[in-house]
């Protein structure tokens, strides 16, 4: 069990924050040696018949890959929408193309041309013919 953090003496004063560079014999990691140190010598040497113990309870590699999980369709949808989207409902005319559209519209454009031409009244010359000079 962890000794709790006091935040306040006996006295009721606040502990005072720890300052900066009072540890004069703490290790830092610039000055770490690789190996073993002399004083551990004795406990290497007593554990060197002992087989190393892995961390975790199995060893990568000797037993098979675990399942995954598998998809059920549906799963976390909302209850009202698992049936799948309403069926679309059909209008009454089916709006798609009709081959005989643009035939009627042309066959429009046409019968409208030969009405304007039919109104229209003949071109007359009003100052003469070309050409004729003017007495």
């Amino acid at each position: 069990m962890t000794e709790p953090v006091r935040v306040r003496r006996a006295d009721g004063e606040p502990v005072p924050l720890p300052v900066r560079g009072t540890h004069r014999n703490r290790p830092t990691p610039a000055a770490a040696v690789p190996g073993v140190r002399p004083e551990d010598r004795g406990a290497v040497a007593e554990h060197t018949a002992t087989p190393p113990v892995p961390r975790h309870s199995a060893v990568r590699g000797t037993m098979g890959k675990p399942q995954l999980p598998r998809r059920r369709a549906q799963e976390h949808i909302a209850p009202q929408l698992r049936g799948g989207p309403a069926p679309r409902q059909e209008p009454e005319q089916y709006t798609g193309h009709d081959p005989g559209l643009m035939a009627a519209f042309q066959r429009g454009i046409g019968l409208a041309e030969a009405q304007q031409h039919a109104e229209a009244p003949p071109l007359t010359p009003t100052h003469g013919t070309p050409g004729a000079s003017a007495e």
